[in-house]
């Protein structure tokens, strides 16, 4: 498993389009950082940073939809599958590696806009957010990877996870009970508490896992049941 998972992270350097998108991600989040502190200058430094995660989710998803997509579109998924005919392990490391990269590019990201709004000692309630957040970001790259390998098409799939983030709370924006649920409002939920060290809610995290499951549940049988 381990040379597949660096076969898989050597195929993500490689990719131009990945480059720019985490290029783009970690370095437009101190800019959205300075612009929120220029529209809330009254506020506090953790509650300026809790609003650029939603900005940095749309990079994780691109990424997860890059990654996936890449090997469709230019048709190396054929040579990969006859190297690789286990694909069950050449999706876990495909996905391990998206997430891998998620993390780091997240984190980096409001590192950098923590750094833009303050050079001063991160408080704990800071660091929790930003490592929570990270995660949210690696479940929702995970959750697009795996909604591309089911899609196979670069535009529909990029089409389907922003809609699912942008469009849909939005669309859904009259029954609040439902569009809580989606997983940009959950992974929200989750690293919005910063009053207490406490694990975050059960139930918004279990509803977060069930978002990833399922979709790479879809992914998966799609792999495993179809022509590559």
């Amino acid at each position: 498993m381990i040379h597949l998972v660096r076969a898989e992270a050597v195929k993500l350097v490689t990719l131009p389009s990945v480059w720019l998108t985490l290029v783009v991600t970690v370095g437009a989040a101190p800019v959205i950082a300075r612009a929120q502190r220029s529209w809330l200058p009254g506020e506090s430094t953790i509650t300026v940073l809790r609003l650029v995660p939603p900005y940095v989710l749309v990079g994780g998803a691109v990424l997860g939809v890059l990654v996936a997509c890449g090997e469709y579109v230019s048709r190396q998924i054929v040579a990969t599958l006859l190297a690789v005919p286990r694909r069950a392990r050449f999706l876990v490391a495909k996905l391990v590696v998206v997430a891998l990269a998620a993390v780091a590019s997240s984190g980096g990201a409001l590192a950098l806009g923590r750094m833009s709004l303050s050079l001063s000692t991160w408080s704990l309630a800071e660091m929790r957010m930003v490592a929570i957040a990270s995660l949210v970001h690696a479940s929702v790259a995970v959750l697009s990877c795996a909604s591309a390998v089911a899609i196979r098409h670069l535009v529909a799939s990029t089409a389907t996870v922003c809609g699912l983030i942008l469009v849909a709370p939005v669309v859904l924006s009259p029954w609040p009970k439902v569009a809580r649920w989606l997983v940009d409002a959950v992974g929200r939920d989750l690293y919005a508490d910063t009053a207490s060290l406490l694990l975050p809610s059960r139930q918004v995290a279990v509803a977060l896992v069930a978002w990833v499951v399922g979709a790479v549940a879809i992914g998966a049988a799609r792999l495993l049941c179809c022509d590559a």
